[in-house]
């Protein structure tokens, strides 16, 4: 019988991942679970390690040994996008479909059994997605029509159904909810950013991490998160919330126990909630942010990493153990182009394709291959790993739907094209900057509907495109995202 722990915990998304919620599209390639870790390879295979009682490493071996080192998910292939949830793991194929395993009680397979599966199912009635999350013991999936499904523990109305108490072993439509760019799931909440820069949530709200203003009840149906505008990422944490916005500042709601919220208060008395969004103080430049159990992660401009929140077992990765109400960085990272936060464990993907991992360690989820299990309170590189995916998946969601650039990925030229009459691109300005957020190409635009330019000198990557366009009261921004692939 294979052995289960009894801590009641969560990770995660990129943002995310999977609470953790990380970097635009490179967050799909690195994933902490709650106590494993995942990654998809150059290859497009996935690269799993850590703990594996239930299967959710997926190396179809029924046994109860964890990993202290990457192992292959059986299978698999044709990987764009992972998730690892608390003890079970999603994956999403470029053909669009989605894949499961690990752990099943609450049905969050999606395969329509309670059964658990120690290597890859496929997810039930599920096509034309482009994203998936994974909380505790329940999934969610983003279609590129930007509804959005979910499937598994219903107790808090986290599958957003207008529903409580009944789970599913299948995917379902969470109601109420369109035109949504981006998902990130916590433990008992999911959060959707919309095209349009809002914010909405729905599930478990006993914290505030819903961000209605209060935390008195739990919500089946999708609402807006009051306050912020303008987000362009949001991350989960266990019972906490995270945004970025356009300005690359962060917002946080929710549980604030240990500082997790990066406000500065040092109230450990209970839960210290925030049930509406405010700012982190003395954070700027930000790009991506991820959740974890107590603390956060966030992911700057210049590829430097910084966390905040609680650090028993080193997942600041400062250099030491203790926790902090404020942002601090963490140490000897640079280059890193995705975050992603597990239980009480960090994950960094650096622009080389390599993977570091710091904080708790006892069941190998750091995947240094240590014997003794020893936590880590400074980054380590992930030993006998793949070359890690880090560009040149198929199709990227745009961050407004208003302009598109096509083909993507693209090799040598780069149409960006009007799809809104709202916006003309006449006598705007182009600024494409790279992964790092340095500016890379500008150019006018002299056309209303659309502008062909030649990006044959740019190197293998993702690259972020802004259209600056006068407005006779303020200045609008379009922005997108593409792959340069040759």
């Amino acid at each position: 019988m294979k052995r289960s722990i009894t801590i009641f915990t969560a990770l995660f998304f990129i943002a995310s991942q999977s609470f953790s919620q990380t970097y635009l599209t490179a967050h799909h390639f690195i994933s902490a679970g709650e106590i494993h870790s995942m990654s998809i390879c150059n290859d497009s295979t996935v690269m799993s390690w850590g703990y594996n009682a239930n299967g959710q490493l997926g190396d179809g071996i029924n046994s109860v040994a964890d990993s202290l080192h990457p192992v292959h998910v059986v299978t698999l292939n044709g990987i764009m996008g992972i998730a690892g949830g608390g003890w079970f793991s999603l994956a999403l194929k470029k053909d669009s479909t989605v894949w499961a395993w690990g752990y099943n009680q609450m049905g969050q397979i999606g395969d329509g059994s309670v059964f658990e599966r120690d290597s890859p199912v496929q997810v039930t009635g599920l096509t034309g997605i482009k994203t998936v999350q994974a909380g505790f013991d329940f999934s969610t999936a983003l279609k590129s029509d930007g509804t959005v499904w979910a499937w598994g523990n219903n107790s808090s109305g986290q599958l957003g159904d207008g529903l409580i108490l009944a789970d599913s072993t299948r995917p379902g439509q969470v109601i109420g909810i369109s035109n949504v760019a981006d998902i990130a799931s916590g433990q008992f909440h999911t959060l959707a950013l919309k095209y349009n820069g809002s914010v909405w949530a729905w599930g478990g709200n006993q914290n505030g991490q819903l961000g209605y203003g209060t935390n008195t009840l739990d919500s089946t149906t999708a609402g807006q998160v009051s306050i912020i505008t303008n987000i362009i990422a949001i991350g989960c944490g266990y019972f906490h919330s995270l945004a970025v916005k356009s300005d690359s500042t962060v917002w946080t709601w929710g549980n604030n126990q240990y500082g997790q919220l990066g406000n500065g208060s040092t109230n450990t008395t209970g839960c210290n909630c925030v049930s509406t969004p405010a700012q982190v103080n003395g954070l700027t430049g930000v790009i991506a942010v991820a959740g974890g159990h107590f603390h956060s992660l966030a992911l700057k401009k210049d590829g430097t990493v910084w966390a905040w929140g609680y650090n028993i077992h080193g997942q600041l990765g400062n250099g030491n153990n203790n926790d902090s109400y404020v942002p601090i960085q963490v140490s000897g990272l640079n280059n890193v182009v995705a975050i992603s936060a597990g239980w009480e464990h960090s994950m960094a993907l650096k622009s080389d394709g390599t993977v570091w991992e710091w904080g708790y360690n006892l069941y190998g989820q750091l995947g240094n291959g240590d014997a003794l299990h020893a936590d880590k309170n400074t980054p380590v590189q992930v030993t006998n790993l793949c070359s890690v995916l880090t560009s040149g998946i198929d199709e990227l969601p745009v961050i407004n739907s208003f302009v598109k650039a096509y083909p993507n990925p693209a090799s040598s030229t780069l149409t960006i094209s009007q799809t809104n009459s709202q916006f003309p691109l006449l006598n705007s300005q182009l600024l494409i900057s790279n992964i790092l957020g340095k500016e890379v190409y500008s150019q006018p635009i002299n056309n209303s509907k659309e502008l062909t330019i030649d990006i044959s000198k740019l190197n293998n990557g993702v690259y972020f495109y802004q259209i600056i366009i006068p407005n006779e009261l303020r200045k609008e921004t379009l922005r997108g995202k593409f792959v340069v692939e040759k």
